[in-house]
Parts: structure tokens; sequence; C-alpha cells
């Protein structure tokens, strides 16, 4: 009887499928990731481009029509107003107001940060003591009497007022 042989490998037999699907999946990622690389740098090219016409585009529609010159400024001037602080003031003007005080008007001139507030007061000392609680205030500063007028209309003669102030607007 003869001897079977034994069989001493403790390395589990090599399957030539795995290393090949190993080796294609690898392959997969150089290409996808050299792919990726091509295409960021085309992107940056093309931003490049856009930003290069709109720049082009805006210069060359801005120098040749007025009208559209005149839009993007009336544009921006909305812009600019609508990001004023509108809420401090109006809070800053309820702040100070009260029950004797009657606003009637509110003009801002915004080129000279001052607003002017009209009015009507019981008497001529509530108004000065409102111009003191605008003035205590951390929005509207120098407030200065325009004008004045007691009413003789009603029982209770009011005063009509205009009063300008300072409207500090933090950049």
């Amino acid at each position: 009887m003869a001897m079977k042989s034994i069989d001493l490998e403790y390395r589990p037999p090599t399957h030539r499928l795995g290393r090949s699907l190993f080796g294609a999946g690898l392959l997969l990622v150089v290409a996808t990731t050299a792919a990726w690389v091509n295409l960021a740098g085309e992107a940056q090219r093309w931003d490049g481009v856009a930003v290069a016409a709109s720049r082009h585009d805006r210069t060359n529609v801005t120098a040749h029509d007025p009208a559209m010159q005149k839009e993007i400024d009336q544009a921006n001037d909305v812009i600019h107003r609508l990001s004023l602080p509108w809420d401090a003031l109006f809070r800053g003007m309820e702040d100070a107001a009260s029950e004797r005080i009657a606003l009637l008007g509110v003009e801002p001139d915004l080129n000279r940060h001052v607003v002017t507030l009209s009015g009507e007061a019981q008497a001529y000392g509530e108004v000065l003591r409102y111009m003191t609680r605008l003035e205590s205030g951390a929005v509207l500063t120098e407030p200065r009497l325009l004008s004045h007028e007691v009413r003789d209309e009603g029982p209770r003669h009011p005063v009509a007022f205009a009063i300008s102030a300072t409207w500090k607007i933090s950049p």
C-alpha cells in the first residue's frame, strides 16, 4: 500500500479572478480620478471665461447705454435704502414718544443723514421733553426745533412742531 502524500501548504489556493477584479477596480479608480481632475480644471477655466464675459458685458452695456446705467444707479439706490437700519430708527422714535405727542410725519434725508419729524403736542413743554428724550436715545442725536406754532383750533390749543435730528447710521 502506498502512502498518501501530506499537503503542508497553509496558504489558501490563489484565485486569479480575485486578483483580476482588484486590478480592474484599481484601474477604474485611477481613471475616474484623472477624469475628475480634468473636469475640475475645465470648470475652473469656464468660470474664468464667464467672469471675464460678465465684466466685459457690464462695462460695454453701461458705457454705451446711459439708460441702462441710470437703471443700475436707481437699483443701487434702492438697495442702499433697504439696507438702512429702519427698525432702529422707528424704535428710537417710539422710545421717545409719549401720550401727549402725536407724530404726523417722518421725512428722512438719506444723503445728509437727517430726519425731520413733524407732529403735535398738547403743550410747548412736551415738545421740549420729546426733544430731550430723542437726544438721550442711541439713534437720533442733535435734535433742533425747526418750527412751532400754537394752533387756535379746538379747546386745548395744540402745538404743531417740526424737529430735525441727525440719524446715526452705523456702517
